[in-house]
């Protein structure tokens, strides 16, 4: 069985949130990993059962915590042989793509356009997302717009 590992900063009531509970109760053919980037605000775990998937807490506070963060999440896809990486909403994406080796399945999903909330207004978060994009990643968009505008920005 493929073990699949989700990546997200918290499971609080989101949009991102309730589409990752959805996508975890929908793919009972993968062993489910769940990492909670964010020890707090985990309204929405009562959605998923216990059953469903493995969930693994994190100390993730600010953007100074990712080499932390990563080197946790790296040591946790070794240890637990994870097969892809799925992640939800900007510093997880970071993360998931820092945390992956070379040619490792990722995907991301983008729940927004990215250039008016944090491109335009933090030049950091673009680097970032440039940085740490590769070419094999997948992005998954919740529209045709959503993946334009990463596409314009990031390539």
């Amino acid at each position: 069985m493929k073990k699949i590992l989700h990546i997200i900063v918290s499971m609080a009531v989101g949009g991102a949130e309730k589409l990752l509970a959805a996508v975890i109760l929908a793919l009972p053919m993968f062993d489910n990993h769940l990492i909670l980037l964010s020890n707090h605000d985990d309204t929405l775990l009562k959605d998923i059962p216990a059953s469903a998937c493995k969930v693994t807490k994190l100390d993730f506070k600010s953007y100074k915590d990712v080499l932390r963060i990563t080197k946790k999440v790296r040591k946790y896809i070794k240890e637990n042989e994870i097969d892809i990486i799925h992640s939800q909403l900007y510093w997880s994406h970071i993360v998931a793509r820092l945390a992956a080796k070379k040619n490792a399945k990722v995907f991301n999903t983008l729940q927004a356009i990215n250039s008016k909330a944090s491109y335009e207004v933090n030049k950091m978060t673009l680097y970032l997302d440039k940085l740490t994009y590769k070419k094999y990643h997948h992005i998954i968009g919740v529209s045709e717009e959503v993946l334009a505008d990463f596409d314009k920005w990031v390539g």
